[in-house]
């Protein structure tokens, strides 16, 4: 409840109520009458609104219940007063007003001092509960801190024990590798996180490399047969070269004894013509002699 409008709208009223003392008209006195019970009214409706709010304790709806009689029994001598107020006279109304009024309007005024007290006290009790939720929100947050400080450091911590022993594990395995080109290592993949996965291509890195090796190994020594294959083969050649010149020597042996025995034969044969022409000559010679005789 807001008490500033309930106590404008009462102290409104009590103004009205002196208005229409003071006044002689009763046409003035009917529309003084009339912004009175307007007053009321409005205040009625604020002290309606209050006890509907969710919320309230026990105390401050029996507050709120004292202002409703207080205003309702200030309401009821008001009215009382206005009538005294159009029938008697200006002194015997003022008399009145202060001296059975008098106990009406501090029962109002006290009724209200009470909800303005409880609610001072409300406020410095939610101030006072406000402030212990912000010194226990305070070191609730100094808590989460330490305790999201340590988690955190409890997490580095487990990262670089999981991590940074399996990097370790392939380098070395790369240093290895390069100083000894043992492409048959591998490294272990227990988990099949973003290292596992790196340690499985680099397994499979190496299973390559492996494969290309050997591919590379075994055309090597299929060409190495070869090699021995056409060096089998380039001997039995030159051995065939060997056997064939010496055929060839022997051959040119033979065709120079055949041109010599040849030679020898075509000089006998110039022997044998010489001879035969001798004896031809003889043979002419002792025909010419037998002819003389």
């Amino acid at each position: 409840i807001n008490l500033a409008d309930v106590q404008i709208k009462y102290w409104r009223m009590r103004t009205l109520v002196w208005q229409h003392i003071g006044l002689r008209e009763p046409t003035q006195k009917q529309a003084i009458e009339k912004q009175f019970n307007e007053q009321y009214t409005e205040l009625a409706g604020l002290l309606d609104t209050s006890e509907h709010e969710a919320g309230l304790s026990k105390e401050e709806l029996g507050l709120l219940r004292n202002e409703r009689q207080a205003f309702l029994a200030y309401r009821d001598y008001c009215l009382k007063l206005f009538e005294l107020s159009k029938t008697a006279d200006q002194e015997q109304t003022i008399a009145s007003a202060t001296s059975s009024g008098k106990d009406v309007a501090k029962a109002v005024l006290d009724s209200l001092a009470a909800h303005v007290a409880y609610t001072t006290r409300f406020a410095e009790q939610k101030e006072v509960e406000a402030a212990s939720a912000a010194s226990q929100a305070r070191i609730t947050a100094l808590c989460l801190a330490v305790l999201a400080g340590t988690l955190l450091a409890w997490i580095g911590f487990a990262m670089y024990r999981n991590i940074v022993p399996r990097l370790n594990k392939a380098r070395d395995l790369l240093k290895t590798t390069e100083s000894s080109l043992d492409f048959t290592r591998r490294a272990e993949t227990l988990q099949q996180d973003e290292i596992g996965q790196m340690m499985t291509a680099l397994n499979g890195l190496l299973g390559r490399m492996q494969a290309n090796l050997r591919e590379m190994s075994e055309g090597a020594e299929l060409v190495a047969s070869s090699a021995l294959t056409l060096v089998s083969s380039a001997q039995q050649v030159s051995g065939s070269s060997a056997q064939q010149s010496e055929v060839a020597a022997d051959m040119a042996a033979s065709v120079e004894e055949m041109a010599i025995s040849i030679s020898n034969v075509a000089g006998r044969a110039a022997e044998t013509s010489e001879i035969s022409n001798e004896a031809g000559q003889l043979a002419e010679s002792g025909q010419a002699t037998i002819a003389q005789t």
